[in-house]
């Protein structure tokens, strides 16, 4: 599956993006995935320790995870992972949604979340499902605009961020 987007008027950047295409991610694709987690997550102070590299570098190995980007230009500028749900066979569970920091506003994500719905429903998997930090307003308003719903559970994670669960 790909499909090419519109531009997108960048406000930071004064002028229209070229067309983003996204897709399914090609194994080349994996380490520029890895490297826009990466950059994006250091830029809002969570530089990922090697532990924590390994360890997305691992899920984006699995077969089963549904691996998408965006690309401008031919360069990987977002990622999305995604993975069967535990608790129901119609249920995908978005693990991560990142976007590279220099396109942060730019719609990109939005468009990236939007195919990656898509892509689960042809799966069998309708509905989806995320957890995200209380704290990160960029991700709770992206996917409050795409239709997801808080629903009530929380959690506190071992470093003590609160994350919120979501479902559309």
């Amino acid at each position: 599956m790909s499909r090419a987007y519109p531009p997108a008027a960048d406000p930071k950047l004064g002028h229209d993006e070229p067309v983003t295409e996204v897709a399914r991610a090609s194994g080349v694709e994996i380490e520029a995935a890895l490297r826009v987690w990466q950059r994006a997550n250091t830029a809002r102070g969570k530089t990922p320790t090697e532990p924590r590299i390994a360890r997305v570098r691992e899920k984006l190995a699995d077969p089963e995870a549904l691996i998408m980007v965006a690309r401008k230009e031919n360069a990987v500028v977002a990622m999305a992972l995604a993975e069967p749900g535990w608790e129901a066979a119609d249920l995908c569970h978005l693990s991560m949604l990142f976007v590279d920091p220099d396109r942060w506003g730019t719609g990109i994500g939005r468009q990236l979340l939007d195919a990656v719905v898509e892509a689960a429903a042809l799966q069998g998997r309708p509905r989806v499902q995320v957890w995200t930090g209380s704290a990160n307003h960029r991700a709770k308003n992206l996917y409050l605009s795409a239709g997801f719903a808080p629903t009530g559970e929380v959690k506190r994670l071992a470093e003590g961020e609160e994350i919120l669960h979501l479902v559309r």
